[in-house]
């Protein structure tokens, strides 16, 4: 079947919405959950998952069988985050002495198939090497970075991009960081259902939060393996410290913080914010910003000036960003301005949102990653 995906490894609710409006569009589109995602990030239960078993010969079987009914069920596989994921693994212990030679058994099948492999990187040691990414900005982001040191290894991430320029016919761009290790290729990816996630959307009882004089600041972030040493990447400490400092000089702020809420439940929570603060160092922003832009929310996040040229070279029809560009050296004076320019705040809402309508619209972005990959 020529027009069919599996998204292995579903990247938040993007994944499933990708899925949904492609099979509006004939396509035969799945979600793979591999074991051990977390569920709290699961957006859909619409997914295919792999059996398991206290039996590891039966888990192997079990696997091997799955991995032989997708690659005949589906001709291209959009991969997230894993270079060599489940169940392309047939095999843990005997992988790694393919990883040498820089080859995976079950990827290496499926070029033998004639299957198209699409990457889409989790972060940027997915995108770069790290002894490249020091160089940027004077090493600011890596030095800030809690990814502890065995997850951030230059000798795996190197031979994960031999596996991607050997075996993948098209890797999509996280961010816009100019990667001289793989070709990316920054698209509009990311997809949002602009009917759900709207600014005047319904909340549920249950997910409202209590009355209050004050403006709400939101930041969230998943945690899990991101803080090490006390290192923050998202300068949390400091979106909290200005807030601090503005409150005792009595303006009228509220910071609330979400972590693990599920993610079919988060935008019922960011919706009630009115201001939302995304990072302060990494350089580009993410799921909360794509988020609250389409809720319409004023969003706060530090753009890396090299990345915001590049993205606007890519996308000419956008002369500026929504985004209130923050750093941990302006947060406070960037806040204060929010809080008190009424006028100012709504119209950054009212900007987020139509970007967001151009950017991240599962319609508009579907049709386009459809012709993508029907070209590969």
């Amino acid at each position: 079947m020529t027009k069919s995906l599996l998204v292995v490894n579903p990247a938040f609710h993007y994944s499933f919405f990708l899925v949904k409006e492609l099979r509006k569009l004939g396509w035969r589109a799945d979600v793979y959950k591999p074991h051990g995602y977390p569920e709290f990030l699961l957006y859909d239960s619409d997914y295919i998952s792999e059996r398991t078993s206290e039996n590891r010969w039966i888990r192997q079987i079990v696997r091997i069988i799955l991995f032989l009914k997708i690659s005949m069920r589906y001709k291209y596989f959009l991969i997230y985050g894993s270079v060599i994921p489940e169940p392309f693994i047939l095999n843990q212990k005997y992988e790694r002495l393919f990883l040498s030679p820089n080859i995976s058994i079950g990827i290496y099948l499926l070029k033998i198939l004639k299957k198209n492999l699409i990457f889409f990187p989790s972060g940027c040691l997915q995108e770069v090497l790290q002894v490249d990414f020091q160089k940027h900005e004077d090493g600011n982001v890596c030095g800030n970075c809690g990814y502890a040191e065995n997850v951030c290894d230059d000798k795996i991430n190197q031979i994960n991009f031999d596996i991607l320029n050997k075996y993948y016919d098209f890797i999509i761009a996280n961010t816009p960081i100019v990667s001289n290790r793989i070709n990316k290729n920054l698209v509009k990816h990311r997809t949002l259902d602009l009917e759900i996630f709207r600014p005047d959307l319904e909340i549920p009882s249950a997910f409202k939060l209590p009355s209050t004089g004050n403006l709400r600041v939101l930041h969230a972030f998943y945690d899990q393996h991101r803080q090490h040493g006390g290192k923050n990447i998202k300068g949390s400490p400091h979106v909290l410290s200005a807030i601090e400092r503005l409150k005792s000089e009595g303006y009228p702020l509220e910071y609330y913080y979400l972590n693990e809420v599920p993610a079919k439940h988060m935008r019922y929570y960011q919706v009630q914010a009115d201001i939302v603060v995304d990072q302060l160092i990494y350089g580009w922003w993410g799921s909360t910003a794509i988020e609250a832009m389409a809720l319409g929310k004023p969003v706060i996040c530090y753009l890396s000036p090299s990345w915001k040229e590049i993205f606007l070279q890519r996308f000419p029809e956008y002369t500026s960003l929504p985004i209130v560009e923050g750093n941990t050296g302006n947060i406070y004076e960037v806040l204060k301005r929010l809080t008190m320019d009424k006028e100012y705040r709504e119209q950054k809402g009212k900007e987020s949102r139509q970007f967001a309508e151009k950017h991240f619209d599962m319609k508009k972005n579907a049709r386009q990653l459809e012709k993508i990959f029907l070209n590969l």
